[in-house]
C-alpha cells in the first residue's frame, strides 16, 4: 500500500470513528430525552391517581384542594445500577410501622452502589415470600426531615441477574404522609444513607 493510500485509509477510519461517536452520542441524547418524557408522564399519572377517589390515599375532605406532588429535578446521577448480593439464607424481618402492628418481610439481600465515587449499601426486602425478585427498599438519607419526609421514602424495583436497577428519581413518600389512617413501614436504621438523595418526591405541603 502506498503512502497516499495509507493516508486515505487512515482518514476513512478516522471519519468512521467520528461518525460512530456522533451516532452513539445522539442515541444517548434520545435515550435521555425519552427518559425525561417517561418521568414527566409518570409524575402526571401519579397526580391523577391522587385525584381519583377510587385510588387516592387522600381523605375526601382534602382531595379537591390537592395541588399536586412536588419533586426534585430529574437527575441521572441518582439512577444507578447496583450490584446485587442475595441473602444466602431465608430470613424474616419484622418491620415496625408508624402505627398498629408491625409487618413481616423477607430480607432478600443487599444492593451495593456508588454515588459520586462513594459506595453505599441498602437492605432490600421481599414483600411476598413467594416472589424473590420484587424488592421493597425503605430508606432515609441526608434530606430526610430537611426537604423530604423525615420518616423516609421508598423504592420498588426488581432484581435482574446480579444487578438491581435503583432509580431514586422514582423514590416516593409513604401514604401516611397524606393520610393518618395509613400505617407505614419505618425504614431500618441500616438503611440510612449519609448522602443527600436529592431525587424523587419532596416533603408534601398543602401551602
Amino acid at each position: 500500500m502506498g503512502v497516499n493510500n495509507r493516508k486515505n485509509s487512515t482518514m476513512i477510519i478516522g471519519g468512521v470513528a467520528v461518525i460512530f461517536a456522533v451516532i452513539v452520542s445522539f442515541q444517548w441524547f434520545l435515550q435521555d430525552d425519552a427518559y425525561l418524557i417517561e418521568m414527566k408522564e409518570s409524575r402526571q399519572k401519579r397526580d391523577e391517581m391522587f385525584r381519583n377517589p377510587a385510588d387516592s390515599p387522600l381523605p375526601d375532605s382534602l382531595r379537591g384542594d390537592f395541588p399536586g406532588l412536588t419533586y426534585f429535578e430529574v437527575d441521572k446521577k441518582f439512577r444507578v445500577d447496583a450490584r446485587w448480593e442475595p441473602n444466602p439464607q431465608f430470613q424474616r424481618y419484622t418491620m415496625p410501622r408508624t402505627s398498629g402492628e408491625p409487618e413481616v418481610y423477607v430480607i432478600a439481600g443487599w444492593a451495593r452502589f456508588k454515588i459520586d465515587g462513594v459506595e453505599y449499601k441498602l437492605t432490600c426486602f421481599n414483600p411476598n415470600d413467594k416472589d424473590s425478585k420484587t424488592l421493597f427498599i425503605p430508606f432515609r438519607d441526608a434530606t430526610s426531615g430537611k426537604g423530604t419526609y423525615g420518616g423516609g421514602r421508598y423504592i420498588d424495583t426488581r432484581t435482574a441477574n446480579n444487578r438491581v436497577p435503583l432509580d431514586f428519581n422514582l423514590a416516593y413518600n409513604p401514604y401516611c404522609v397524606y393520610n393518618y389512617d395509613y400505617a407505614c413501614p419505618i425504614p431500618p436504621e441500616e438503611n440510612t444513607l449519609a448522602v443527600a438523595i436529592e431525587a424523587g418526591e419532596k416533603e408534601f405541603s398543602w401551602e
